[in-house]
């Protein structure tokens, strides 16, 4: 039952005419919070729950919940984090797991 906190709280607010967090791709947006509060809830992917894109994106996420507290702006944490990463010098060492790593 807690699982799906996020996702309505998500639902919530791109519902509300005020608070339009995206227009685009909010599946991924939801996909995204909802693994990240399996994450902070404890759970280990894949064995509590399915994750077909792998656990950095959740790990980043849940880290913005414990930060932020359990909010949809937790994602910015995630995307600070991978844009500080992904936006780093060509000449420094690639770790492999994200895509811009994968893609040089």
């Amino acid at each position: 039952m807690l699982a799906g906190l996020p996702v309505l709280i998500v639902a919530w607010a791109l519902a509300s005419p005020a608070t339009l967090l995206s227009k685009v791709m909010t599946q991924d947006l939801l996909f995204n919070l909802s693994g990240a509060w399996h994450v902070y809830s404890g759970h280990v992917a894949p064995v509590d729950f399915h994750d077909a894109s792998g656990r950095l994106s959740f790990l980043l996420t849940a880290l913005g919940f414990h930060l932020l507290g359990p909010v949809p702006f937790a994602f910015l944490v995630n995307v600070a984090i991978m844009g500080q990463h992904c936006s780093r010098q060509p000449s420094w060492p690639r770790c492999g797991a994200c895509l811009c790593c994968r893609s040089r």
